[in-house]
């Protein structure tokens, strides 16, 4: 339990929007709104394809990472 608590902030303090619904599916547009990115950088991340800066390409897995 301590441990979800500690997730939680770090989230809210990292600026990481935290899911509406827990049970709901993760979403591309949940991804690039958490890593300030499109819906197709956050593709193109996940499929591992396409032109993506090492930089944003962390940002976005991070972010993905985060929110489960």
């Amino acid at each position: 339990f301590a441990f979800a608590i500690r997730l939680v902030k770090s989230q809210l303090q990292s600026g990481i929007p935290l899911p509406i619904d827990p049970k709901r599916p993760l979403t591309l547009r949940d991804v690039s709104e958490a890593s300030g990115v499109s819906e197709m950088t956050v593709s193109r991340v996940l499929r591992n394809r396409g032109d993506v800066s090492g930089a944003t390409r962390e940002r976005v897995l991070e972010a993905a990472r985060s929110l489960g």
